[in-house]
């Protein structure tokens, strides 16, 4: 750098730079001796930076969402992802609800009239008291936080959360209930939800589950208690973990039954039977899949209660384009912790 200096009547420091950034380029600044008003040295004093680019659909992700909060709280918490390789500016996006009786968005709040650059792989959690998460949620990274002036008024039953760019283009969207808490969840206050894998679509409800006892129900700036991506397509049909314990501790909550095909147009039923054969949930009704993708299971039952520990049978029947007609056969263990 060459010829720095501050800004007058503000606490801005303009840096003058030797040569060009790059895109994609993440850049770290460091401050050297600098102290507070009382002397002391100021312990954060670096940063990462780079040239913003365009964020559009498919780049910013809605991660987590928590819209009922406990009694003594004071607010709703929505955490955004960057998935994308993009250092993007979030300066003018606007975090908005949608009013299906109105058909139209509403409540909508921008989420920083300065600049805001969310790095690639970082998460952004956005509520209207930075204090009140950090006193609920003692998972969470205050340095990820950003406050706006109110929030959208989100129901605490269901409603639809929407991201907008600065292009007045939606960027996310979607639509939750509370029925998606995890059965174990008798009172869903300060609960929130979590995508289990940045890959999968949005408005998929398999793709969420509540924030794991273990982290305080909730992980605001940080990365999800229940992150369970699909990692094995080695088969046309994968279980994974073979055994796993939905207890919401965070750990193997969920069954990921991940499908690889080679030809597209197939139509599937997944149905979960007990070991003496009994029908204990449809997971897939006649869906029309993707040719890869993944279908999870979270130990729950047709009737909405916890399956019993033991020895499950997933069925995946396929019906092809040409009238054709497979069925694979999988078993997983359902197990209890002591």
């Amino acid at each position: 750098t060459s010829k720095n200096t501050i800004v007058s009547g503000t606490n801005d420091l303009l840096v003058n730079l030797n040569g060009v950034l790059i895109n994609r380029i993440i850049y770290s600044v460091k401050v050297v001796g600098l102290e507070n008003c009382s002397g002391l040295p100021i312990e954060i004093n670096d940063a990462d930076f780079g040239l913003p680019e365009f964020g559009e659909m498919g780049d910013i992700i809605i991660n987590e969402i928590m819209f009922d909060p406990y009694p003594t709280a004071k607010t709703d918490y929505v955490e955004l992802y960057n998935r994308s390789e993009k250092i993007i500016e979030l300066k003018n996006w606007v975090l908005c609800e949608f009013d299906e009786i109105k058909d139209t968005l509403d409540g909508c709040k921008f989420l920083s009239d300065k600049p805001y650059a969310l790095l690639p792989g970082s998460f952004v959690a956005i509520s209207r008291d930075n204090a009140d998460l950090i006193k609920h949620y003692p998972t969470c990274d205050e340095n990820r936080f950003l406050q706006i002036e109110s929030m959208p008024t989100f129901s605490n039953d269901k409603g639809i959360v929407v991201i907008i760019n600065d292009s007045s283009e939606v960027v996310d969207r979607l639509e939750y209930s509370d029925e998606w808490q995890h059965v174990l969840i008798k009172d869903p206050n300060g609960i929130s939800l979590e995508r289990l894998d940045y890959n999968r679509e949005t408005q998929n409800k398999d793709n969420w589950h509540s924030a794991a006892k273990t982290v305080g129900y909730g992980t605001p700036g940080l990365a999800n208690s229940q992150y369970f991506p699909a990692k094995d397509f080695s088969e046309n049909i994968v279980i994974e973990p073979e055994s796993f314990s939905p207890d919401n501790d965070g750990f193997e909550d969920v069954l990921n039954i991940n499908y690889s095909f080679d030809n597209t147009g197939n139509v599937a039923n997944v149905i979960i039977y007990d070991a003496e054969g009994r029908e204990i949930k449809q997971l897939v009704n006649n869906e029309l899949l993707a040719t890869q993708g993944t279908i999870t299971w979270d130990g729950s039952t047709e009737n909405n209660t916890k399956a019993r520990s033991g020895l499950y049978i997933i069925s995946f029947e396929i019906h092809d384009e040409n009238g054709g007609t497979s069925q694979f056969k999988k078993t997983c263990v359902l197990a209890i912790k002591f």
